[in-house]
């Protein structure tokens, strides 16, 4: 026996325990109105924080796309006679690489700003009773 219902006779709880099902019929209208309002503001939160995050992607690709674009146009012919055979390999995969890096790139900012938005959609929504309480006076 719970210890808010030792006050509460056996009718009244059975009554109660009987008509649970009703009134969480009656009460759900009330609780769906709130759920479609806390709904409303959940996906308007999520979209601000989906442009948000969209735009510190492509914030981050530009920047990104600015710093390989300036070492990749540096001119380092000189420099390069200092190199030894192994260092100016290693010189050379790295442009090419940041050439590849530099179309992926552009890709990305057509596709990632939009895909990190995306995530913040809301998926599913459903209202499902986990319980009721009934509040009896202890004077019966």
């Amino acid at each position: 026996d719970a210890a808010g219902s030792r006050g509460v006779p056996a009718p009244v709880r059975d009554r109660l325990a009987a008509s649970a099902r009703a009134d969480i019929a009656a009460l759900r209208p009330h609780l769906e109105s709130r759920a479609a309002d806390a709904l409303r503001a959940a996906r308007s939160r999520l979209a601000a924080r989906a442009d948000a995050e969209s735009a510190g992607m492509a914030d981050l690709l530009r920047r990104q796309r600015e710093r390989i674009a300036a070492e990749a146009g540096r001119d380092d012919s000189q420099l390069a006679l200092e190199f030894d055979p192994a260092e100016r390999r290693q010189r050379q995969a790295d442009r090419r690489a940041w050439a590849r890096r530099l179309d992926e790139i552009e890709r990305e900012l057509e596709t990632e700003p939009a895909r990190v938005a995306e995530s913040y959609a809301v998926r599913a929504h459903r209202i499902d009773p986990l319980g009721l309480v009934y509040l009896w006076p202890r004077t019966g």
